[in-house]
This record gives C-alpha cells, sequence and structure tokens, in this order.
C-alpha cells in the first residue's frame, strides 16, 4: 500500500525521498556491508522506474566514520550510480567534507567536469578571495532562472540582465 502512494506521488512528480538507512548504520558503529548498501539504494530507485535518480536522494553513509565506510560510499556511488542520486554525508569540518567530495565523486568518469570548492591553499597567498560560482538553473522547458550569485553575474545590475546575456551570448531560451 505504502509502496503504491509513493508511486502515485512519483508519477506527478511531487515526492522526493531521502533514504538514509546506509547512514544511519554508519553512525551506529555498525557498517552495513557495500553490497548491501548497492542493492537497497538500486531497490529503492526501482520504485521510481527510470526516474528514481529524480525521486530518490541515497544518503550512502558517512565517509569520515573510517576507510571502509569511505570505499563503501564510493562503492555506492559508482554502482548504483543511475537508479537513485547518491549522496554522501558528512559534518560541517573541512576534511569530512573533502572526504565525502572524493567519495562521491567516483559516480563520474574522469571526462566529466565537477565543480568542487576552491581550497585556500589553491590561491596565491594575499591574493583574492575566490567568489562562488554564479549558479542557473535551466528548466525543462527551457526558461533559465539565476539559482545563486556569484562571480560571473557580480558585474550585472540585476539577475534578470545576467540572464539576458547567457541567452545573447549563446542562443535562445529553447537551445540552452
Amino acid at each position: 500500500m505504502c509502496v503504491d502512494a509513493v508511486r502515485e506521488s512519483a508519477a506527478t512528480g511531487r515526492v522526493v525521498l531521502w533514504e538514509e538507512s546506509a547512514r544511519d548504520d554508519a553512525q551506529a558503529k555498525t557498517l552495513m556491508p557495500p553490497g548491501f548498501r548497492v542493492e537497497l539504494a538500486r531497490a529503492t530507485g526501482r520504485i521510481f522506474g527510470p526516474d528514481g535518480p529524480r525521486h530518490v536522494v541515497f544518503a550512502a553513509g558517512f565517509p569520515a566514520v573510517c576507510g571502509e565506510e569511505f570505499e563503501a560510499v564510493r562503492r555506492v556511488a559508482r554502482e548504483a550510480e543511475g537508479a537513485v542520486g547518491v549522496a554522501a554525508v558528512c559534518r560541517g569540518a573541512r576534511r569530512d567534507v573533502e572526504q565525502a567530495v572524493a567519495s562521491a565523486l567516483a559516480m563520474f568518469p574522469g571526462t566529466v567536469p565537477v565543480l568542487q570548492p576552491p581550497h585556500r591553499a589553491d590561491g596565491p597567498v594575499g591574493g583574492p578571495v575566490r567568489g562562488a560560482t554564479t549558479t542557473v538553473t535551466v528548466h525543462p522547458d527551457g526558461r533559465l532562472t539565476l539559482h545563486r550569485h556569484g562571480a560571473q553575474d557580480r558585474s550585472y545590475p540585476h539577475p534578470d540582465d545576467y540572464l539576458d546575456h547567457l541567452r545573447a551570448r549563446y542562443g535562445s531560451r529553447r537551445s540552452l
């Protein structure tokens, strides 16, 4: 009955699940085997068919707990990609965030560019602080909206001016 209600909501695009069984397991210091996590992620995604990644965020684990947990999260990222959206959970500590990013990057082949926050050591000593990258959302109907202000839109007086610039430079709404 519950699965049918979830499927019905998913058909209308109204539901997103945040599945945390693997993360909860890691916090309890009893590690769920990687193969079981992969199968759990895939099974959860199958509830939504090919739309699994749009409807399920699978918190694969907590990579900072230990090396075994780090590798388990990497394996879920590699093997369940396409069935669910994979998340690596972490505390706000820099090292934890770096481990979470490193474990989740396994889902992308080397040819896919992945935007990562810059490390302070990447810039010149005493140099300017790097600003966040402007993030634009491209909607299925071709509309553009500004998701987050950043370095690229800074010189434009209004977000719409930046979006107009993008449309003029890269094409019409439909081609973006």
